[in-house]
């Protein structure tokens, strides 16, 4: 016999706290515990700010997070720890929308959200904003092979004040994977190495109805950098 396909599940937020019984960590973790693309969207009463004061929140099953809008709800680091660690399953989507991420901070990639699971990625009216990292990706690191297929769309949305210490993507950095980019803003992002705004390798991308200003670097990009290009 044929076995029944998994079903998904909805969790709701129900409270700005770190952890415990209906905050976002709990949600989260509910999530990876249940098989399916689950969704977790949150109460009219949760605005405002969630400080997490543990860690990142960990995502290891395909998953949409559908926030109230990025200018109703943030979630902060505190400048202490990254936001989101995405290592979902080769072949699931991992869908962050309607939030602000800040105040990120890691030693690795990825100040507020990364990911190294060939997972695809969907961002929409996410800011991410005043995060940090030691590597790549001072806001956003996504780092897969491009044999995998992966795709990653970020819409509607903003990366502004992010800052890498050492290596490449002040606002963001992405490898081997199939990229779109529509009406984003880069603004006022910075590295010491390549790409101040953004930066992009082994990857078929494409960019439209963008902004990129303000953006800084020590080597060469200062808003954009491109880099073994897979297609146009």
């Amino acid at each position: 016999a044929l076995a029944a396909p998994a079903s998904a599940a909805a969790f709701t937020v129900t409270t700005t706290a770190d952890a415990g019984a209906g905050s976002l960590r709990q949600a989260v973790l509910d999530a990876n515990a249940s098989p399916g693309a689950d969704t977790i969207t949150f109460a009219a009463s949760v605005t405002g700010e969630i400080v997490l004061a543990t860690a990142e929140i960990e995502i290891t099953e395909g998953v949409t997070i559908s926030g109230p809008g990025s200018g109703v709800l943030t979630i902060s680091g505190d400048d202490v720890s990254q936001i989101f660690e995405i290592s979902s399953a080769a072949g699931e989507t991992t869908a962050i929308t309607g939030l602000t991420l800040t105040e990120g901070d890691t030693g690795g990639s990825g100040g507020a959200v990364t990911s190294y699971a060939s997972t695809n990625i969907v961002l929409d009216d996410v800011v991410i904003s005043d995060s940090f990292a030691d590597d790549d990706g001072g806001g956003l690191y996504l780092g897969f092979d491009s044999a995998d297929g992966v795709t990653v769309t970020i819409t509607n949305s903003r990366f502004e004040g992010n800052r890498v210490d050492d290596r490449n993507g002040g606002g963001a950095a992405i490898w081997g994977a199939t990229v779109t980019i529509s009406n984003v803003v880069f603004q006022g992002n910075a590295t010491e190495d390549y790409g101040g705004g953004l930066y992009i390798s082994d990857s078929t991308t494409t960019i439209s109805d963008s902004t990129f200003t303000g953006n800084s670097s020590q080597q060469d990009g200062g808003g954009l950098y491109i880099t073994d290009p897979t297609g146009p």
